[in-house]
């Protein structure tokens, strides 16, 4: 059955200092727009999709049964598809180098062996919103179950899996799950490419590729790690804020002031425009009040303001004047009547 996240995913700005002063208002995330973007781009199809030498099959929110396998099978969200892989690693998980190994690889795969799917991601573990200093996106989580069992933590040798090594080395065996990250990229290309499939069925998609999660191992869980995937796309990206933007001085001119303008620090994307720019000292840093009044408003819209003001006044007097000359001109006749 499908499941899916919250239409909106709102989250708090991981930042310090006088920015996170600024940032009181938190970011949010249309993650419908980012799930039908990848529908979109990807033309439905779940893969297998060609990324960093591996194969996987990927569904957001709805699981699904290998194609080949039987009707009754376990679903997953994300499958690897494995061909002769296994003759690449051997029983412990470490890549194999020998002439022996490579000829025998080279010969199975001349064989050409049915591909095998591996269920990774079996269980949607969690969507969140991302909001750090210089990433901001959607990322959705798939765990193999609850835990790595044990022995699969040691067929992929125990003390790697403990150090947390790099996921996009290790077999599936050995890791807990998959994370996808759909990054914001205000940069990106639009319309996207649409991802092509090639005539062994293999899927393409632009700018898909495997991703470390940082030097502090952000991609562990318990004792197996994560494998991260990324996708950069502009529906990913949040509505700006007045604090997405700082305030970046100019070079100082002759007569010691400069232009200070706002500038994007965070990704987003739309939302509020940057804040007017101004004059200030360079040495005192005094702003300029005339040059921000200038900016706030506009210098055409000052002329119209004050055109409008005369002409509002002179009409104003003409009917006063107007109705001062009906008075004079009646009132005696009024008068004459015996007036009320």
């Amino acid at each position: 059955s499908a499941c899916g996240p919250e239409p909106t995913l709102m989250a708090a700005d991981q930042v310090e200092g006088l920015a996170a002063a600024r940032a009181t208002e938190p970011v949010r995330f249309n993650t419908t727009a980012v799930a039908l973007h990848w529908a979109t781009v990807s033309r439905g199809l779940p893969g297998p999709f060609a990324v960093g030498g591996r194969k996987f099959m990927i569904d957001l929110f709805r699981p699904f049964r290998d194609p080949e396998g039987e009707d009754d099978g376990p679903m997953a969200f994300v499958w690897e598809q494995l061909g002769n892989q296994e003759d690449c690693w051997g029983a412990s998980g470490r890549s194999s180098t020998s002439i022996e190994a490579v000829a025998g690889s080279a010969q199975n795969a001349s064989q050409g062996p049915p591909a095998k799917l591996v269920p990774l991601g079996t269980r949607l573990h969690l969507v969140e919103a991302v909001a750090e200093e210089k990433v901001r996106g959607v990322r959705i989580w798939w765990m193999k179950g609850a835990e790595v069992s044990a022995a699969e933590a040691a067929s992929s040798g125990s003390s790697q899996a403990l150090a947390c090594p790099d996921p996009a080395s290790l077999p599936v065996e050995a890791l807990a799950g998959v994370s996808l990250l759909l990054r914001c990229d205000p940069a990106a290309p639009w319309p996207t490419p649409v991802a092509r499939q090639d005539a062994a069925g293999e899927v393409h998609l632009e700018r898909l590729k495997l991703a470390r999660m940082g030097a502090e191992q952000k991609n562990c869980h318990g004792q197996a790690p994560v494998l991260s995937l990324e996708w950069p796309s502009l529906m990913a990206c949040p509505a700006c804020r007045f604090a997405d933007f700082a305030p970046q001085p100019g070079k100082c001119r002759g007569d010691q002031t400069r232009s200070v303008t706002f500038v994007r620090i965070r990704p987003c994307l739309g939302g509020a425009a940057p804040p007017p720019g101004y004059e200030e000292n360079c040495e005192t840093g005094t702003i300029s009040v005339t040059s921000v009044a200038s900016k706030v408003v506009p210098r055409r819209y000052a002329w119209r303001a004050t055109l409008f003001v005369i002409v509002a006044v002179v009409l104003g007097c003409t009917l006063v004047l107007y109705a001062a000359h009906l008075h004079r001109q009646y009132r005696p006749q009024f008068l004459a009547d015996g007036g009320l």
